[in-house]
């Protein structure tokens, strides 16, 4: 089972009078990633506390690549959303960073876990995370469920107001 990931990138670079256009791309993930370290760069040191916060700074983040209009190496701002759903999302959860230790002689850095709690409910709200075409199929779900649900509140509500008029 596969999910396919929109993959948005567009330069931030210093130069204002240059801009180079968005690039739109398609891939194909089997998985998302929950880093719990923070942010899929590693200069982030975001705390993650939730499943949702751990994915949402996965598919945001900044690369570093080739720029046409500069003639060099941009920072690119990465945005990934999920185009298609499949009926079971993997989440990985990216419990390991590497550490550098620039005072060592013997060895650039170390491979490191985190130890670091994550909670997750037994539901896991994508709809952060999808595309806006996705967003819309999805919204006309989310909004049947809610009416269903005041639906079902009201209708307890007005049972027990005859049920708590009946006893006086």
């Amino acid at each position: 089972v596969t999910n396919t990931t929109t993959t948005t990138d567009s330069t931030t670079t210093d130069s204002t009078s240059l801009s180079e256009p968005t690039v739109t791309s398609f891939d194909l993930l089997r998985k998302l990633v929950c880093n719990i370290q923070g942010g899929s760069d590693t200069s982030s040191q975001t705390n993650v506390n939730h499943i949702s916060e751990g994915i949402a700074l996965s598919l945001n983040g900044k690369i570093e690549k080739n720029s046409t209009v500069l003639g060099r190496n941009a920072v690119w701002t990465r945005t990934q959303r999920i185009a298609r759903l499949p009926p079971y999302l993997v989440v990985q959860f990216g419990r390991f960073f590497w550490k550098a230790t620039p005072d060592s002689e013997d060895h650039a850095g170390v491979k490191c876990k985190v130890m670091k709690p994550v909670a997750f409910s037994n539901t896991l709200d994508v709809y952060d995370f999808c595309t806006d075409k996705v967003k819309a199929i999805l919204k006309l779900s989310r909004d049947k469920a809610l009416a269903e649900q005041e639906e079902h509140i009201a209708k307890k509500l007005k049972g027990q107001d005859n049920n708590n008029n009946d006893d006086d």
